[in-house]
């Protein structure tokens, strides 16, 4: 019986798809629309945003969890529509899909701190570490250096490793940089580039450490302790492949109540030291302290399928890109990301090619910055696209990053187009889907969507000028990636 019901309810689900191709391609708006863009605009329709949240959102896909059969139909799904809506694929062998391996990783950690004759065992909930290898078995015995904010920063004649190699040693860094504290340096109270923690790894590891102890604090961290906790809980997806580039053994997040204890542990004094953290003349401290981490770890192989797809201009394929982008277990982020599709097929500009890229969650985007379809210094804007609720009537859409560079002022243009404006300009978006974009030097923002009309409205607007402008978006000058070598605007004219 139950095989009856999900047969019965796999069929009413394609039909749902079935029917939303034909809304897709009967919906369109007659030859004698009087721009392209009138055109684009008349083929968002409430009927098919309607009929893409119904299907997306249907019970029987189980959230699209990465690697589960429900995400399996829902790439077909989102296939099949870039199929009806005119976008060509962008996958592997000519197809919309690209698949990969993922590791799903399940980890038992112990983790010892001794100075002098006293030890200190950790308890869970005071720590979460991770391997950051590919072994089944990580075993770290080292010294503890004390590195302060652990960054490199020359533009601002900042360096905390002063040039000491930590070849074999363990790292204690603090979260965020001196900003916070004194508003001139870096991004003030802005969580930066170099306050970034997967910056402090790439650092540390530079310097030959490893293994890094992160201080967790919530104001620093702009996270809560619960947020760390629950990202390294249970099990941990990541795209199989070559282990990360950076050589660190093992990685772990600490309570700062914690580590004052152990400071404290140590004969040291906490305070002194994070004052001396943040003095220019800072260089590395040993604290006298030992830590031994074992690290066990369970891992069990999925597939992950990311459905990408491209619009190329008038005369074949650009060297330039944009790329709107969403998650397939994010069922509002991919049915607005379906409709600015439809939108965009009719309109886009005539100078860049335009991707879309439905990621298999987490694992899913970080293969697409490993292996992007275009690469990503040829890449001129991200826009990621996050489902959320939409209070009905609302006059302003939720944007994190516009403030950092010209794609802020386009998107508010094409917000103002249709009775709109743009509020949280200025959020933080560290923890978006399209801050490693950003990080990579490529100007992006992140858009919470409730899948409005108006919204879809907004974004095919903003696709068709930023496809079709000459002009190239830039990072603003108060930007944290402005300076960023890797930075994709300087490495065009």
């Amino acid at each position: 019986m139950a095989l009856f019901f999900r047969t019965v309810a796999l069929a009413s689900l394609l039909t749902t798809a079935y029917q939303a191709m034909a809304i897709a391609q009967n919906e369109r708006p007659p030859a004698t629309s009087t721009s392209p863009l009138d055109r684009a605009l008349a083929a968002v329709t409430p009927a098919m945003i309607s009929s893409h949240r119904h299907c997306l959102g249907e019970q029987l896909l189980e959230g699209a969890a990465v690697g589960s059969r429900g995400a399996g139909i829902t790439a077909r799904y989102l296939a099949t529509q870039f199929e009806a809506l005119g976008p060509k694929p962008a996958g592997t062998n000519g197809s919309y899909f690209e698949t990969f391996p993922i590791r799903a990783v399940t980890s038992e950690v112990s983790l010892v701190l001794g100075a002098g004759r006293q030890t200190l065992t950790l308890d869970d909930p005071d720590f979460a570490a991770w391997s950051d290898t590919p072994d089944s078995v990580t075993t770290v015995d080292g010294d503890v250096v004390f590195v302060g904010f652990g960054l490199e920063a020359p533009e601002s004649g900042w360096d905390d490793y002063k040039g000491v190699p930590q070849t074999g040693k363990i790292v204690l860094v603090l979260v965020n940089d001196v900003g916070p504290r004194d508003s001139a340096l870096f991004s003030g109270r802005r969580l930066g580039r170099y306050g970034r923690w997967r910056y402090k790894l790439e650092q540390a590891a530079s310097m030959g450490a490893t293994g890094v102890l992160l201080v967790h604090t919530d104001d620093a961290a702009e996270i809560p302790w619960s947020s760390v906790r629950n990202s390294r809980s249970g099990e941990v997806l990541t795209p199989d492949g070559p282990p990360p580039r950076r050589e660190l053994q093992f990685v772990a997040w600490i309570r700062g109540e914690m580590v004052r204890k152990l400071v404290q542990m140590a004969g040291r004094d906490y305070d002194l030291l994070l004052r001396r953290a943040q003095q220019r003349e800072f260089s590395p401290i040993g604290l006298g302290m030992h830590a031994v981490v074992d690290i066990r770890s369970r891992t069990r192989r999925l597939t992950g399928t990311n459905v990408m797809a491209r619009l190329d201009p008038v005369g074949g394929s650009s060297k330039e890109t944009v790329v709107f982008t969403a998650s397939e277990n994010d069922s509002s982020g991919a049915a607005t990301l379906l409709a600015t599709a439809a939108g965009l097929a009719r309109s886009a500009g005539d100078l860049r090619t335009v991707v879309f890229f439905a990621a298999s969650g987490q694992p899913g985007r970080d293969r697409y910055l490993s292996n992007p379809v275009v690469p990503l210094d040829r890449t001129v804007a991200v826009v990621s696209l996050v489902g959320a609720v939409q209070i009905p009537g609302a006059a302003a859409i939720d944007v994190a990053g516009a403030s950092w560079s010209s794609l802020g002022a386009v998107l508010s243009t094409s917000a103002g187009a249709e009775g709109l404006t743009l509020k949280n300009a200025d959020t933080p978006f560290e923890r978006s889907d399209a801050y490693p974009f950003a990080a990579r030097g490529v100007p992006a923002v992140e858009i919470s969507t409730g899948l409005t009309l108006e919204l879809v409205r907004t974004l095919v607007r903003f696709g068709s000028l930023i496809s079709g402008n000459v002009q190239i978006p830039k990072w603003n000058t108060s930007s944290p990636f402005a300076g960023a070598v890797e930075a994709a605007g300087s490495k065009k004219k």
